[in-house]
């Protein structure tokens, strides 16, 4: 079963980040990461909505 306890404080923690991902300027999922300024980041949720998916979009957002 999927915990959402994490997710669930990402908006209002300031250790989280969110990183809107686009595809030609249109929005096409989101990532939450934690700890996104200490030396290790972890990466704990992406969603990719299904349009991306059909365009092989599954990486990282990188920091561009």
């Amino acid at each position: 079963m999927f915990r959402t306890d994490r997710l669930d404080s990402a908006p209002t923690d300031t250790d989280w980040a969110a990183y809107l991902v686009t595809v030609s300027a249109r929005p096409a999922g989101l990532a939450f990461v934690r700890s996104p300024t200490g030396p290790k980041r972890a990466l704990n949720s992406v969603f990719i909505v299904r349009g991306a998916h059909r365009k092989e979009i599954a990486s990282m957002p990188s920091n561009k």
